[in-house]
């Protein structure tokens, strides 16, 4: 009879950016890892919103219209159209971790950030919010890849931030509240996030509630939340 090479060839392992781009083109989602996990720290320190921040709890959208922004993502798909005046324009999928905006790059736009505008480019989107109808839209005033946006300082120097855990007791809308009703005495610019024991929910809140990190304000909050609501 005739002898069957039976040998199997060993596969190498798929790197982990293709594996997650098989992923993302046949199941419409990343399993691995999103794409952006390795610079989510760097993303933090760049953008002023991301896609969750602009919902409520209920999915209300917050944000508003002609909002100064700088957002920051993985383009995930590109439409190049022409203008009536024969411009080259650009709408794309900015991808950030937690959702999607369609963001339009006008041609002064386009033009000077052509090279950045590809698919799979991770970039940083200074623009306004378009939010005339209920999902809004990004309107691009400048786009730079995230390293070339933080060689060039863009990012913020990473400032502490307050940590607090609301204890049990307490529902989200309770427990913030007693947050404002101290912080609104206190205010500063030490940023904070706060998160909900019972529900496990956590914000990061607004400027207009960050404080001033002083020994009134954590007695306050002692007496409030306990003497170990602080991470």
């Amino acid at each position: 009879g005739i002898k069957l090479d039976r040998k199997l060839y060993t596969a190498t392992e798929f790197h982990k950016k293709d594996l997650m781009q098989m992923e993302k083109e046949m199941l419409g989602v990343y399993l691995t890892a999103h794409p952006l996990d390795d610079v989510a720290e760097e993303i933090e320190r760049v953008v002023t919103i991301d896609t969750q921040q602009m919902y409520d709890q209920e999915g209300v959208c917050i944000a508003h219209d002609g909002q100064a922004v700088t957002m920051a993502g993985l383009i995930t798909a590109k439409k190049q159209l022409i203008t009536k005046k024969g411009q080259p324009m650009a709408f794309i999928d900015l991808e950030d971790q937690f959702g999607t905006i369609e963001t339009i790059v006008f041609p002064k736009t386009y033009e000077k950030a052509r090279d950045e505008v590809e698919v799979d480019n991770i970039v940083v989107v200074k623009g306004k919010l378009d939010v005339k109808e209920d999902v809004p839209k990004l309107l691009a005033e400048s786009v730079t890849t995230l390293s070339g946006f933080i060689e060039n300082g863009g990012a913020r120097p990473k400032i502490p931030m307050i940590k607090i855990v609301v204890p049990e007791k307490y529902d989200d809308a309770t427990g913030l509240n007693i947050f404002k009703g101290i912080a609104r005495q206190h205010l500063g610019d030490m940023p904070v996030a706060i998160m909900i024991a019972k529900t496990g929910n956590k914000y990061k809140l607004d400027y207009d509630l960050w404080v001033d990190p002083c020994d009134e304000f954590f007695n306050k909050l002692h007496a409030e939340f306990g003497q170990d609501c602080l991470r």
